[in-house]
């Protein structure tokens, strides 16, 4: 039996959305941030012009030991 694992990360299959919010604000909330606004992260979300540390989580860039809120 082959298997099979589809990543559908642009919402074109399943509209994961507030998913990525509530994962964007959970590690806010490791980090003592207050959580962000549906539509900020929203909007931000896939703009490759950004720096996304800074824009969503006030860091100039993510530390090794920070790597364990990504994967919960």
């Amino acid at each position: 039996m082959k298997k099979l694992i589809i990543f559908d990360m642009d919402g074109t299959l399943v509209d994961s959305s507030i998913t990525l919010v509530n994962a964007i604000n959970h590690v806010r909330d490791n980090l003592s941030l207050e959580p962000m606004r549906q539509e900020d992260i929203l909007s931000k979300l896939n703009d490759h012009t950004i720096n996304s540390a800074q824009y969503f989580y006030e860091a100039d860039s993510f530390k090794a030991d920070h790597e364990i809120w990504f994967s919960e």
